[in-house]
């Protein structure tokens, strides 16, 4: 898990979206997310955020793409961590046969 930490500015580019994003923390002018992975590819950060509730589908993560500019930093957490401080526990897998 990564907790993303980003410009509040975002949020007016991206529309409706916004209230399917789950945001644990305000600061200022910040937010913080968690993310399952999060990776930089000039010029975005390409991130799967948490959902506030879970897709039809059953997924609990939207991809999303920030520009690189607006996001103020990153925080690698372990499972064991992030279950820990913010009582999430990610979803099992499925096994399909």
């Amino acid at each position: 898990m990564t907790i993303v930490f980003i410009q509040k500015s975002w949020l007016s580019t991206i529309g409706k979206g916004v209230k399917e994003l789950f945001f644990f923390k305000e600061f200022n002018d910040h937010i913080s997310a968690i993310a399952e992975s999060a990776e930089a590819t000039y010029p975005f950060l390409e991130a799967k955020l948490l959902r506030r509730k879970p897709a039809k589908s059953g997924e609990f993560f939207i991809r999303a793409r920030i520009p690189l500019h607006l996001v103020s930093g990153t925080l690698d957490m372990s499972e064991e961590e992030t279950t820990r401080e913010y009582g999430f526990v990610p979803p099992k897998k499925k096994n399909r046969a």
